[in-house]
């Protein structure tokens, strides 16, 4: 029997796909995980809307019970929706704040957090590192309302659709300082136990059973945490890249050196020392860093300070990820070829850097920002594509519009490796977000399955 394993090891290799498309995610957002387990869609109306207010009055009074928002502004009247809303918010206060100092739901979360995937069938999901014990050290006043504030002096938000997101940072008129805060983390990290506490928790959730079977036997669950480009988030804060911007072209033009180039140097070394970790955790076979390093018009920061500042570094990790036997998987947004360039070795030259720093597997290939058949006819036979199909089609899109945006990247992909499908791993184009209807997610998946039929059986696929 074929296994999940056997399917993406296969795709990262660039080799034809065994018996059908492996499909992968880096992840889902809570919401449509909770709509797929409870059949949201096959509600009727009035309680879909029901079950959106419950959700939308849960997460309030999550948070006011963390006194991540002011009581004062609350002024609803109670309904059964907030009474319910409001008991099952101090149940989940409780446990976030015990989580805050113990990992004892840590288990039973990441295993509701990877049945999903499981159920529906996909190959490989991350592990994100904010599922780590210990990585939240509890909540810091920001203005009027309190924030979730990591070990790395990062701070969290909430949103009404369960998002977690970036807002700011310890120190974000000082990056001296949070730069002091940062390096104080890192140094713990290599100077204590966590990295062994983190590796062992990984091979606990390997060896953890959903519906009967180990989880290393069902899926590839690999970890995944933030890049050396986007640490710029947690240093910075999310409203304030310009100084990012300022601070490494200083550096580069200085022979990248300084405190914050200082700063990455010693992430890597954390990063390759926990990479060695894992490599002896039975289950995983590939790491994957989360570095957004461009955007729709193209890359964020000057290409030649990337090629010189931040993919030297990126190499190092690289570099370790092979020495221990496992695969590398990068991931960014945006368009990775420079516009207006007019020969292929300047438009490519920002790709080209990324692939040289030796990835084996490039995610998500952003729908609105690349023609996947273009790299894949540039680029496939030196890394494995993953992803690219629409993630707003599976928001905005019905059942016919997202059948036929998946075929038309399937058939892309085909073109691009002159009628083949190696070298591909199928699934959205960044992860399963907020708003994600379930019938146009478990559709990509038909489809995907469907066009893998057809491939596999010699039909004939219309180009």
């Amino acid at each position: 029997m074929v296994s999940s394993i056997d399917r993406i090891l296969n795709a990262l290799e660039l080799k034809e796909p065994i018996d059908r498309i492996p499909k992968m995610e880096l992840f889902a957002n809570i919401l449509p995980t909770i709509k797929y387990n409870i059949n949201f869609q096959y509600f009727p109306k009035r309680v879909q809307h029901f079950v959106l207010k419950f959700v939308e009055k849960l997460v309030i009074f999550t948070k006011r019970n963390l006194k991540m928002i002011d009581e004062a502004s609350m002024r609803e009247k109670k309904d059964p929706t907030s009474l319910v809303s409001e008991l099952l918010a101090n149940i989940i206060s409780e446990n976030l704040s015990a989580s805050f100092t113990s990992d004892k739901n840590f288990l039973d979360t990441t295993r509701e957090y990877l049945k999903t995937p499981i159920k529906l069938g996909y190959d490989a999901w991350s592990l994100i590192s904010l599922f780590w014990p210990g990585y939240i050290l509890g909540m810091v006043k920001t203005g009027n309302k309190n924030q979730v504030l990591s070990r790395e002096g990062a701070i969290f938000d909430i949103d009404t659709d369960l998002e977690i997101l970036s807002k700011s940072v310890l120190f974000p008129n000082n990056y001296l300082h949070q730069i002091q805060f940062e390096t104080e983390f890192y140094n713990s990290l290599l100077e204590s136990e966590d990295l062994d506490i983190m590796a062992e928790k990984v091979r606990k959730i390997m060896e953890s059973k959903i519906l009967g079977k180990k989880i290393k036997d069902q899926i590839v669950a690999y970890p995944m945490i933030p890049g050396i480009y986007e640490t710029w988030l947690y240093t910075f804060g999310v409203m304030n890249m310009t100084q990012f911007h300022r601070v490494t072209y200083n550096e580069w033009r200085n022979g990248c050196k300084g405190p914050y180039h200082d700063l990455l140097e010693l992430k890597v070394k954390v990063y390759t020392e926990y990479i060695k970790r894992l490599a002896e955790v039975d289950g995983v076979i590939a790491f994957c860093n989360g570095d957004d390093s461009a955007i729709l018009s193209g890359p964020m920061s000057n290409p030649n300070l990337f090629h010189d500042y931040i993919a030297p570094l990126t190499k190092k990790i690289v570099d370790q990820v092979h020495q221990s036997g496992l695969k590398y998987i990068f991931h960014s947004d945006g368009n990775f070829k420079m516009e207006g360039r007019e020969k292929d070795e300047e438009k490519w030259f920002f790709m080209n850097t990324i692939i040289d720093t030796g990835i084996d597997a490039l995610h998500p290939i952003e729908m609105k920002a690349n023609d996947i058949e273009e790299i894949k006819e540039a680029f496939g036979n030196k890394i494995c594509l993953c992803n690219g199909i629409d993630t707003m089609e599976l928001q905005d899109g019905t059942p016919k519009s997202i059948a036929r945006c998946t075929f038309n990247v399937l058939k892309k992909v085909y073109k691009g490796s002159n009628g083949k499908m190696n070298g591909y791993i199928a699934g959205s184009d960044n992860s399963i977000h907020g708003g994600t209807k379930i019938p146009l997610w478990k559709q990509m998946l038909f489809t995907v399955d469907e066009f893998s039929e057809k491939y596999n059986f010699g039909k004939s696929i219309r180009i």
